[in-house]
């Protein structure tokens, strides 16, 4: 975590400029994630993109204003090496360099605290637009650092906190099933087979059977969120597979009949 020289925490906000707003002028130390080595604006200058935790900030190191040990070792910085930066918070206006609006650090000490490869595959969203699906799949250890890609974990993670906070409060009772069976359910098929110790085994299509089961236990309402999986035969129509998936599963026992 972020902190001020006196040693108050800077508690991260949903952006950098939140981030360090009540730290205007002060000088904070921090560790971050080289985003990029942007282009300098000066000859004796370096611009970072810098990512710490879920946000951005541009830190600017001037040759003058440093030591030349950490000028040269600056120069050695790759895209996903990761830092520790002592520096001065500044907001720009629009009068000095970098957007309007955005939050400059500049850096007065820096320590490298690990160097990532200079072969490491770009993740910057402006340089992405010719990479395929299969190169990005082939780096997912990186492909999820961009923010599109933990945007949508955010979405999946919003998603499931309304949805069980909305059940829950109807009445609703959060079960876990098991995802290896040991018997299919007759008139489904496409399942995943398992030798499992001698036995047969297969991987849940729904939690069905175990729904009807807590239904049987008198609990009224139930469900859950989680991952199912189908053998399913490859789409003339499609060149994905369905083999896994989350999904949402919700059983409620009637009242009177099942009219209702």
């Amino acid at each position: 975590m972020p902190s001020s020289e006196n040693g108050a925490a800077i508690k991260a906000k949903s952006t950098a400029n939140l981030a360090f707003r009540g730290f205007q002028e002060e000088k904070v130390v921090f560790d971050a994630r080289v985003n990029a080595v942007l282009k300098p604006e000066l000859p004796e200058q370096l611009r970072l993109e810098l990512r710490i935790r879920e946000t951005f900030v541009e830190a600017i190191l001037d040759a003058k204003a440093i030591a030349d040990a950490v000028w040269h070792k600056a120069q050695t910085l790759t895209p996903e090496s990761i830092v520790r930066v002592a520096g001065h918070v500044q907001l720009v206006n629009g009068n000095s360099g970098g957007k309007k609006g955005c939050t400059t650090i500049h850096v007065t000490n820096l320590d490298i605290i690990a160097l990532a490869s200079p072969d490491l595959p770009t993740l910057r969203s402006k340089e992405l637009s010719g990479v395929g699906l299969e190169e990005r799949l082939d780096y997912r250890i990186l492909d999820v650092r961009r923010s599109a890609s933990g945007a949508i974990f955010k979405l999946h993670s919003g998603m499931c906190q309304l949805i069980v906070e909305f059940l829950c409060s109807n009445g609703f009772h959060w079960i876990h099933t098991p995802r290896i069976i040991t018997a299919t359910i007759p008139g489904d098929n496409e399942y995943f087979h398992l030798p499992y110790f001698g036995q047969d085994a297969w991987l849940a299509q729904s939690s069905q059977r175990h729904k009807q089961m807590a239904l049987s236990m008198d609990m009224q309402r139930v469900f859950e969120i989680g991952p199912v999986f189908r053998a399913e035969v490859q789409s003339s129509k499609s060149s994905r597979h369905m083999t896994e998936f989350t999904v949402l599963d919700i059983a409620m026992a009637f009242q009177d009949d099942y009219h209702e």
